[in-house]
C-alpha cells in the first residue's frame, strides 16, 4: 500500500514540477546569441541557419557591441535599418565615435523609449545602426560588410528586452542578403535573434523542495515501527 502511495505522489510531484518548468522560464542573454529566425524574402536559408553573432561585453557602465555576419552574408541595403535592438532604461546612448567608419550611422528613431524604428516581421525597436548610404550602386549590389562594432554608453545587459509586436519578437535584428558567387541575390531582408530559455530560480526550488519530500516520506515509511500480527 505505501508503495502504490508513495508512487503516486511522486508522480503528481513530478507532474506539478514540469508544469512548473514549461510555465516559469526566463529569458537569458548569454552571449554571443546567434541570428537564427529568418524573415527575408524568399528566405535567405531557413529557420535555424546560424546568419551571424552578436556579442556584447560589459565595459564598465557601457556595452560594447559586436555583429559578425556567417560566411556567404552581407548585410543587405534593402530599406530596412541594417542592425537594430530594443534597450529599456534611461540615459543610454550610442556612442557615435565607436561606430564602425565607414559606412555606419546611428539610425534615426534611436532613443530610450522611442521604439520607432520598425523592422519587417520583427516588430518595432528603439535602437538601430545603419548605412550611411542605402543602396549605393542600385539594388542588387552588395555592401561588402559582414560586420559592425559600436558601443552604448549607460546601458546595462539586462535591459536588453524585446521587439514590440513582431511575429516573432526578438532581441535583435539585422537585415542581411545572401551571397550567389559573391554577389547578393533575391534573397534579402531581416534576420532575428532570441536568447535561450531556462527556468527560473522559484521553479529550481519548486523542483528541489519535491523530490526532498518524496525521500522525507520515504525516511518515515522505513523508520516507522513495524507491527506484525501471527
Amino acid at each position: 500500500m505505501f508503495k502504490k502511495s508513495l508512487i503516486a505522489t511522486s508522480a503528481a510531484l513530478g507532474a506539478s514540477m514540469l508544469l512548473g518548468l514549461s510555465a516559469a522560464k526566463a529569458d537569458v542573454l548569454t552571449f554571443p546569441l546567434e541570428f537564427t529566425i529568418d524573415h527575408c524574402t524568399a528566405g535567405c536559408g531557413g529557420t535555424g541557419t546560424n546568419f551571424g553573432s552578436i556579442n556584447v561585453v560589459t565595459n564598465g557602465a557601457n556595452l560594447d557591441v559586436t555583429v559578425t555576419l556567417s560566411s556567404g552574408y552581407n548585410f543587405g541595403q534593402t530599406g530596412l535599418v541594417d542592425f537594430v535592438f530594443n534597450l529599456g532604461g534611461a540615459g543610454w546612448s550610442i556612442d557615435t565615435s565607436t561606430v564602425s567608419n565607414p559606412p555606419w550611422v546611428v539610425a534615426a528613431g534611436t532613443g530610450p523609449g522611442a521604439a520607432t524604428i520598425h523592422e519587417d516581421g520583427f516588430g518595432d525597436f528603439n535602437g538601430g545602426i545603419d548605412f550611411l548610404a542605402k543602396k549605393d550602386g542600385g539594388p542588387g549590389n552588395p555592401s561588402g560588410i559582414s560586420s559592425l562594432t559600436f558601443t552604448i554608453d549607460n546601458a546595462s545587459i539586462n535591459n536588453f528586452g524585446l521587439s514590440v509586436g513582431g511575429s516573432p519578437s526578438v532581441y535583435f535584428a539585422a537585415d542581411v542578403c545572401e551571397l550567389t558567387r559573391g554577389v547578393c541575390n533575391d534573397n534579402t531582408g531581416a534576420v532575428g535573434a532570441l536568447a535561450g530559455a531556462v527556468p527560473e530560480p522559484s521553479t529550481w526550488a519548486m523542483v528541489i523542495l519535491g523530490f526532498a519530500g518524496v525521500g522525507f516520506m520515504a525516511y518515515r515509511r522505513r523508520s516507522a515501527p513495524q507491527i506484525r500480527l501471527v
